[in-house]
């Protein structure tokens, strides 16, 4: 028989139980996930590109300088718990200078600029040792290609088609292995053609409607080199015999035949 004495007694001891029990079923706090921020150097860095190249209007749209999220033309990626900029679209519209800053994007792979650009490629591009691809396309940027271009060891593909550059081809360009694809058109290059541009027989270069003058005879005459495209340039003298002779004459002469007015190869 169960006196109030004992049941008064059972509830404090089931009390108790339910105390240490309900402790012990804490439940956890939710787990919050860091929120991923994008790489301050990188940002600092765009915000400068932005600003140097008109901004606003210019790119289509004002950004949030607080909210990355909002910057148009810039793609981002994680990198080691982080975000970094890995491809730059500048708008067509554009207005500015490209600033040496640009150098310190790390992880950028690719880059395209476009709009009314003016001054030169930075040689700071030396630092952009992970891009793969540099599309300079119908701007205003003149100067010369930078021999610092040398170091970008992972560059694949270059376009600087339409702007106002001007210079000889630097040598350094062509000791880049992994570059397929060269369009330096509708410029005002000149000087001598670098043999070490044709040296990979795979390597697509173009060179149309430049002021270039000479192309070494030596590439017709060795399977090793490349035979570029050089429409409207200012070659000329006469077709060596030895040259005339081979098959690749005969079969690319095209890519050379037609030069600017008082110009041309004799046969």
């Amino acid at each position: 028989i169960i006196t109030m004495k004992h049941f008064y007694f059972l509830c404090m001891f089931f009390g108790i139980i339910c105390i240490f029990s309900s402790c012990s079923k804490e439940e956890e706090p939710m787990k919050v996930e860091p929120r991923i921020l994008l790489n301050k150097t990188d940002s600092l860095v765009m915000l400068d590109v932005y600003d140097k190249t008109g901004g606003g209007v210019y790119w289509g749209k004002t950004w949030d300088r607080g909210d990355y999220n909002t910057w148009t033309d810039v793609k981002t990626e994680e990198i080691n718990g982080e975000y970094r900029i890995v491809n730059i679209q500048i708008s067509p519209s554009a207005v500015g200078s490209l600033p040496a800053t640009i150098g310190q994007l790390a992880e950028l792979r690719i880059l395209y600029l476009n709009g009314n650009i003016v001054g030169g490629l930075p040689a700071t591009i030396a630092n952009l040792t992970k891009l793969e691809i540099l599309s300079v396309t119908a701007t205003a940027l003149g100067g010369e290609i930078p021999k610092e271009i040398g170091e970008v060891k992972r560059l694949k593909r270059l376009y600087l088609i339409n702007n106002g550059m001007t210079g000889e081809i630097p040598v350094e360009l062509g000791q880049l292995s992994g570059l397929m694809l060269i369009d330096l058109s509708h410029n005002h290059f000149y000087g001598t053609v670098p043999l070490t541009l044709l040296e990979n027989p795979n390597r697509g270069v173009t060179l149309n409607y430049n002021d270039l003058t000479v192309l070494s005879w030596d590439c017709w005459l060795d399977d090793k080199y490349n035979i570029p495209s050089m429409l409207h340039n200012r070659l000329s003298g006469k077709v060596p015999e030895n040259v005339r002779n081979t098959e690749r004459w005969k079969d690319y002469k095209w890519l050379v035949g037609t030069q600017q007015e008082g110009y041309g190869y004799i046969e």
